[in-house]
């Protein structure tokens, strides 16, 4: 039985899939399987993925007959995998040549279902790394702590959905059935990942960069507005799996932090762009904020969130929302980013003055 299982889907990853699978085939642990799900890729994808099984027998390739999408992909490899652990790549993402040796020696060291870890974020077009703390952030106090027990926390430590950045126990995955969902969908990682924690018993972290995610002005989730109500989908899963389980009292807080925060994020996103769903994501958004505003005790959670903006989203409708806006294009008094000066806004004329 292989150490890790790592599973990569594969749709016309030509250009990057060598830099992916060389982060895999050198890693310092050897013992690893590396399943690659090649999902009907119409340029030279296959090729290359059968020139490095062919060198390296570690690596499988499962080649889909019919064009599924990501998730399924990812699930027909998970039933298929052989290692005591999961991890998952994406194919223009690479791992640090020490991610797997890291993640299954600490799982196995403190007895963890799931080990989390830093990432980079990578910017094709200033070829620059950031690290990326903002989620372990929100673990922070629980940094050298080596079974923590997410249950017994407090508010705000779900702070992204991402699949990709740990390391799963695979008897976790597979006992409690946790699969991506069944339809081909571009936000499939936070139900899983939801699923995943709320079912551990114990998870760990390592406090290193050991996945670098390409940022891609032309992924799927930057170019296709039109998927707007994934964002509420996933984040209904998410939802279900979580009040459905024995720690749902424990988790219910913490997740709706992640929601909130995270629908708030994507609205202003929308809102900014003025793409033609920016009418519905809001209709949408306000429904599901009446929904959670009437069901639970917000007032407990507001020094996480933009308390004031989620109770005026309670109120507004899109009519009144739309009203709000034009107002405040016809007369304002606003910070500016550097908070040294007030904008005002006067029948739509903007004039800077200097704060004393």
């Amino acid at each position: 039985m292989p150490k890790v299982s790592i599973i990569m889907p594969v749709y016309n990853g030509e250009k990057y899939i060598d830099k992916s699978l060389g982060s895999l085939i050198n890693q310092t642990l050897n013992d690893i399987e590396i399943i690659c799900i090649n999902d009907c890729s119409t340029d030279n994808s296959l090729n290359i993925l059968q020139e490095y099984a062919s060198k390296d027998s570690r690596i499988k390739i499962i080649n889909s007959e019919i064009n599924q999408g990501q998730s399924l992909s990812k699930n027909i490899a998970i039933k298929q995998a052989g290692g005591e652990f999961l991890m998952f790549l994406d194919q223009d993402d690479w791992y640090e040549l020490n991610a797997c040796e890291l993640c299954y020696n600490q799982a196995i060291k403190n007895n963890n279902d799931i080990v989390m870890f830093d990432f980079n974020d990578y910017y094709i077009e200033t070829n620059t790394f950031k690290k990326n703390n903002y989620r372990i952030d929100g673990l922070r106090e629980q940094i050298n702590n080596p079974q923590i027990k997410l249950y017994e926390l407090k508010h705000d430590f779900i702070r992204n959905g991402y699949a990709w950045c740990y390391c799963y126990k695979k008897d976790l995955i597979i006992n409690n059935n946790i699969l991506f969902p069944d339809i081909n969908r571009f936000v499939d990682d936070v139900p899983f990942y939801i699923n995943a924690i709320v079912n551990a018993n114990t998870i760990s972290i390592i406090d290193i960069a050991l996945y670098n995610y390409r940022i891609n002005p032309n992924s799927i989730t930057l170019t296709r507005p039109d998927l707007w109500y994934e964002h509420f989908q996933a984040r209904k899963e998410g939802y279900n799996y979580i009040i459905n389980s024995k720690h749902a009292k424990e988790f219910i807080y913490p997740y709706l932090i992640y929601c909130i925060r995270g629908i708030t994020y994507w609205f202003e996103r929308y809102d900014r762009e003025k793409t033609k769903y920016q009418k519905e994501y809001y209709i949408r958004m306000h429904n599901m904020f009446n929904f959670i505003n009437n069901n639970y005790n917000i007032s407990s959670i507001k020094d996480y969130i933009q308390y004031k903006k989620f109770k005026r989203i309670v109120k507004e409708d899109w009519t009144k929302y739309q009203i709000r806006c034009f107002t405040k294009q016809i007369f304002s008094i606003i910070n500016s980013y550097d908070g040294k000066h007030k904008v005002f806004t006067i029948l739509g004329i903007k004039l800077s003055v200097k704060r004393k």
